[in-house]
């Protein structure tokens, strides 16, 4: 059974078989009667460019959503239309918990923070309806702890965020004050030394030029 490029084929003891490139190369997709000599599937049809529905003897019958290798990106965006969650193919593919990039915004619709989300909930648990709900998206992206967020970039606004001993930040009023970038997720305080792989600290001249930019690297102290 072809969709363009992709095709499925039954194969023995109800095995699944799946190309993404015309035939060149055959990969075996999991069902729940893989392997079992009782149960072979006989017949599938495609009733959409991601829902299968598959048959077999005993009266086996099932529907699947697959959408492995159907898309490069898949993107999510809030009530205001802002992107919220993104998820490509590698993200999509892991084998345990499912991977998603997320951004979150301020009041004042600026990011403060994008990384890496593993989630067994997906996203699409956050709507209500057919709006994402911006509190069931705060609390998918906080469930699990901080371990289920990774690669993370943080940005602060408006205040002294940089040590004081490092840098004095000035005119800071709507301007960025500190970029963080933290392998597992963490809130570091103002004036914080650790608890962050790297940082960007500005300070801002009266006409808004940064005047002072300064980087700070933890892991760089031991030397001085």
């Amino acid at each position: 059974m072809y969709d363009r490029s992709r095709a499925y084929l039954t194969a023995n003891n109800g095995g699944l078989l799946k190309t993404v490139d015309w035939g060149v190369s055959w990969a075996a997709k999991n069902s729940d009667v893989s392997g079992n000599t009782g149960n072979n599937l006989t017949v599938l049809a495609l009733n959409s460019r991601d829902h299968i529905v598959f048959a077999g003897n005993n009266g086996y019958c099932r529907q699947a959503t697959d959408q492995a290798d159907f898309a490069s990106s898949l993107f999510w965006y809030d009530r205001l239309g802002r992107m919220v969650v993104s998820q490509n193919t590698k993200q999509f593919n892991k084998s345990t918990l499912k991977a998603y990039s997320y951004t979150l915004y301020d009041a004042l619709g600026r990011i403060t923070e994008v990384g890496e989300k593993a989630s067994a909930s997906t996203i699409e648990t956050t709507y209500n309806g057919r709006q994402m709900d911006d509190a069931l998206l705060a609390t998918w992206v906080s469930n699990g702890g901080s371990s289920t967020r990774t690669e993370v970039t943080m940005t602060f606004y408006d205040d002294q965020q940089a040590p004081t001993a490092v840098i004095t930040q000035n005119n800071m009023r709507k301007r960025v004050a500190a970029v963080y970038y933290m392998d597992v997720h963490a809130v570091p305080a103002a004036g914080a030394t650790s608890g962050f792989q790297h940082a960007t600290y500005y300070t801002y001249d009266v006409h808004g030029n940064v005047d002072h930019l300064v980087q700070h690297i933890p892991a760089l102290a031991a030397v001085n």
